[in-house]
């Protein structure tokens, strides 16, 4: 879940020819600010098209397996882990099922949320606890066009719930279309992503406690890995960064990619004096 400090946006969730193959695989909740689908369309063309040719750091290739920052990449890395997207205000309780049954109330969905959420990556949270009461459930979503039966067997479900933050002091539309906005955005759904792979005790990379001394110390916002959500989205956000064409993005464009960075690696804690890595390969039912 990516959460918003007063620092900064932090976490633990179809227009263009070029874009519309891609956009055809995201299900966008009907009941999503229309403003706010638009600019989530403009994201995903921008995702598509993000192609910045310069040296990028290993870590980079390691974790999209490209040694580019390609658009189409990302994209398919992203889209592999990212199915539908939410309002957060959707109800979760009254659209999920247990092989056709309405989940009863004793069995209530909780998340645990602080703070102003930006993202969440409910599809994991969902399958774990299926998986705890060793039941296979479905979430049904309605997008403008269909109501979606989404089965959640697998992490990799890859259903976002965005919350307010997402959006947060963007108030006039050029804000929200501005370049470096949409890849903060970027930069979050790619957090995001993370969360929908693991499996065992590592399922969907989730977030550990800071500690103490640490600016979000007690909250569940650090990552005792060097390859977790923080580790995604700030890679990415600093290749962004350093590989922003001048006509697209200013120098303090550039900074405030690289200040998102910099607090997503600032949240990345080592175990025992070392960076621990963990395999990232998601667990599934099989049906």
């Amino acid at each position: 879940m990516r959460l918003f400090s007063k620092h900064f946006f932090t976490a633990i969730l179809s227009t263009t020819a070029a874009f519309s193959s891609f956009a055809q695989d995201w299900i966008l909740d009907k009941n999503i600010n229309p403003t706010y689908q638009e600019v989530l369309i403009k994201d995903q063309a921008n995702l598509a098209s993000l192609d910045m040719p310069g040296q990028i750091v290993a870590g980079f290739e390691k974790i999209f397996g490209s040694n580019q920052l390609n658009g189409q990449n990302i994209a398919s890395w992203i889209n592999q882990r990212v199915k539908v997207v939410l309002d957060e205000k959707f109800d979760i309780q009254n659209n999920i099922s247990i092989e056709g049954q309405v989940v009863s109330s004793n069995n209530e969905v909780k998340t645990k949320q602080e703070g102003m959420v930006v993202m969440s990556n409910i599809g994991a949270a969902l399958y774990m606890q299926a998986k705890q009461y060793g039941v296979l459930i479905a979430l049904m979503v309605e997008d403008s066009l269909n109501v979606e039966k989404v089965l959640i067997n697998s992490p990799r479900a890859g259903i976002l719930m965005i919350g307010k933050g997402l959006f947060y002091g963007l108030e006039k539309d050029e804000e929200l279309n501005k370049y470096v906005n949409s890849l903060l955005r970027i930069s979050t759904f790619a957090h995001e992503g993370r969360h929908s792979d693991g499996h065992g005790a590592n399922l969907s990379f989730g977030h550990n406690k800071c500690p103490q001394g640490h600016a979000m110390a007690n909250e569940y916002a650090c990552d005792f890995n060097g390859n977790g959500p923080y580790a995604v989205g700030g890679i990415l956000s600093w290749e962004m960064a350093k590989n922003c064409p001048a006509d697209k993005c200013t120098e303090k464009d550039k900074l405030r990619l690289k200040a998102d960075a910099l607090d997503s690696f600032s949240r990345i804690m080592k175990v025992n004096g070392k960076l621990e890595f963990h395999d990232p390969a998601h667990e599934e039912i099989k049906i």
